[in-house]
């Protein structure tokens, strides 16, 4: 990390906000810096989505149907008072809550190898698949009350460098993404 030296790649948010407190921006700023200097490649732009935010987007839209590839549990899922739950997942479809959701996509320690990096990669993308198909429904897209409640979750709980007319290419670009190719 950038003026930090070697840390874990997703620590840069925070160190670049607690670096620069009243700085605007200055921990995805770090985040993208580090992220350009691992990688080579130049990172334009930022969303960072809250987990509040995440959960309530999924709720909003009635939630996420995500397939599990197969049956887990995970004992150290962390709950809301420095311990930890247990988090479980049937395999086959299912129908995910915002709140389940987020517990599948960070679950780190679950059993039958869905605690390896991998399992963790897939499970956020999975669910970013079908969070995806939701947003773009005729079902959404046609209910105002539906996109003026997701623009105040958005409004309240995520941040980005973009300017709207880049939020809305973006938008537009991604409506053509082929999720099977992801």
């Amino acid at each position: 990390i950038p003026d930090i030296g070697w840390q874990k790649i997703n620590s840069a948010n925070a160190y670049g906000r607690e670096a620069k407190p009243n700085e605007r921006g200055a921990g995805p700023k770090l985040a993208k810096a580090t992220i350009e200097a691992v990688t080579g490649l130049p990172i334009h732009y930022y969303i960072k989505l809250d987990f509040a935010g995440f959960t309530k987007i999924i709720d909003a839209l009635g939630g996420v149907r995500v397939n599990v590839p197969q049956a887990f549990t995970d004992y150290e899922y962390p709950d809301n008072n420095y311990g930890y739950e247990p988090a479980a997942f049937s395999a086959g479809w299912q129908d995910l809550n915002g709140d389940r959701a987020l517990q599948y996509v960070r679950s780190r320690h679950g059993n039958n190898n869905e605690g390896s990096d991998f399992a963790r990669a897939r499970r956020p993308q999975a669910v970013l698949e079908a969070l995806q198909k939701r947003a773009l429904a005729l079902s959404t897209l046609l209910n105002p009350n539906k996109i003026i409640t997701l623009a105040d979750i958005m409004g309240e709980n995520m941040a980005t460098d973009m300017e709207i007319w880049e939020s809305l290419k973006l938008f537009e670009l991604a409506k053509q993404i082929n999720t099977s190719a992801i």
